[in-house]
């Protein structure tokens, strides 16, 4: 098997080389939907976002579509740190989408005298976890700001996790900020486009898209405290 990263850059128009990274993985099991259809779209609909040209960023955007995540080896976060040391030299932060709007399944109420209960697709998402690896208070509130403005699901309390692609970010010494589902499909035969919710796809790229902006807006001081 081979496997390669895709990476598109919007140059900064500030002082200096800093760099934010956007990350995605392209491959999949199964369908892949969920897993990692939904947030590939959301980095590709980012990317066309901010090279539209409506927002001016100060810092380098770096739009990355990972490979191999399914596969240890081949290719990854790892290898696009090892092979782009000016990126990674000057990374204020990177983000990880990952599994982002796949609805959740709920016990349907049942009227049965045998007690025969049915799951049914619920009409919204399923749980996302936001995690900040540094615990930057600056970065947490963000996440509070996009349940208030987007009504994002974040259920979760302050979490450090730097799961899936996220963890071949680590060497870069700064904030790796991972935003991930685990619904009842998730690496499943089950995760088809069906189970896609497509307002969580609006909700979590508009929050994203806000998020990228206040961290490119923001001191390196407030991001890596």
């Amino acid at each position: 098997m081979s496997a390669q990263n895709g990476v598109a850059t919007i140059p900064g128009a500030g002082p200096g080389d800093e760099t934010i990274i956007i990350n995605a993985h392209a491959d999949a099991w199964f369908d892949g939907a969920g897993d990692n259809g939904d947030g590939l779209a959301v980095l590709v609909a980012l990317a066309r976002h901010f090279a539209g040209g409506a927002y001016e960023p100060r810092r380098t955007l770096v739009f990355v579509a990972s490979a191999g995540h399914h596969s240890p080896g081949l290719n990854g976060p790892r290898n696009l740190v090892a092979m782009n040391p000016v990126i990674a030299r000057h990374a204020v932060l990177a983000l990880n989408i990952e599994h982002v709007a796949q609805r959740n399944l709920s016990p349907a109420r049942s009227l049965s005298a045998d007690g025969y209960r049915e799951f049914i697709a619920d009409a919204g998402e399923a749980p996302i976890v936001a995690g900040v690896s540094n615990a930057s208070p600056f970065l947490d509130d963000l996440f509070r700001q996009g349940v208030e403005r987007y009504g994002t699901n974040f259920v979760s309390g302050p979490s450090t996790m730097a799961s899936g692609e996220g963890g071949g970010y680590r060497s870069l010494g700064v904030a790796i900020v991972t935003v991930m589902q685990a619904p009842p499909l998730y690496h499943t035969s089950g995760e088809v486009i069906e189970v896609i919710s497509t307002p969580g796809l609006e909700r979590i790229a508009r929050f994203l898209a806000f998020f990228i902006k206040q961290v490119d807006q923001a001191p390196r001081s407030l991001i890596n405290p």
